[in-house]
């Protein structure tokens, strides 16, 4: 299917809008802070959402995903999920993690340190409905390569999530609707 084009000005119809795979919902842009939020961006419009960015630090962390629903972040410990890591530095080695029942998805993204940027993903599954949240997401940077699943237990319609680690980060985050 071509990318469709649009001219300023031009009146757009449904079947143009249609035509579109992700739309563009939000950003999240943290700035030198441990932690960033954003709400309002999982609503009845989309199902399934993408966020894509990247993000880079001084000191090798690990980026931790909590849920938000109308109160703020949500940490009852109904967040289940496995980690697989490949790490090159030196000779490459595989590490596998994970929990049935966390506060908060703690893996969900990686970077070394080096004040390289990591590229990030994560696909967020029906969060807004009151059912289970799925997530996965992909992590690359220069030594790391992460890959992350989980699944909110709860029934609990979620709006937003909030990124954080135990330093400070710098990245730019967009959240995208996939098309139904």
């Amino acid at each position: 299917m071509p990318v469709p084009v649009f001219s300023v000005g031009e009146v757009l119809t449904a079947a143009n809008m249609n035509s579109v795979g992700l739309w563009k919902v939000g950003t999240l842009t943290v700035s030198n802070a441990t932690s960033g939020s954003i709400d309002n961006v999982f609503t009845s419009d989309f199902k399934n959402y993408r966020i894509m960015g990247t993000f880079s630090c001084s000191i090798a962390i690990n980026l931790v995903m909590t849920l938000r629903n109308s109160s703020g972040d949500v940490t009852a410990a109904n967040y289940q999920y496995n980690n697989a890591q490949l790490s090159w530095a030196t000779t490459p080695t595989w590490s596998l993690s994970g929990n049935l029942n966390n506060t908060n998805f703690p893996t969900v993204a990686r970077n070394d340190g080096s004040n390289t940027e990591s590229s990030f993903w994560c696909d967020v599954f029906g969060p807004q409905t009151a059912t289970r949240t799925g997530v996965y997401a992909d992590t690359n940077d220069e030594i790391i390569r992460r890959m992350f699943n989980g699944i909110y237990k709860a029934n609990t319609q979620m709006i937003g999530f909030t990124l954080s680690a135990t330093t400070a980060f710098t990245g730019t985050f967009d959240v995208y609707g996939y098309r139904k």
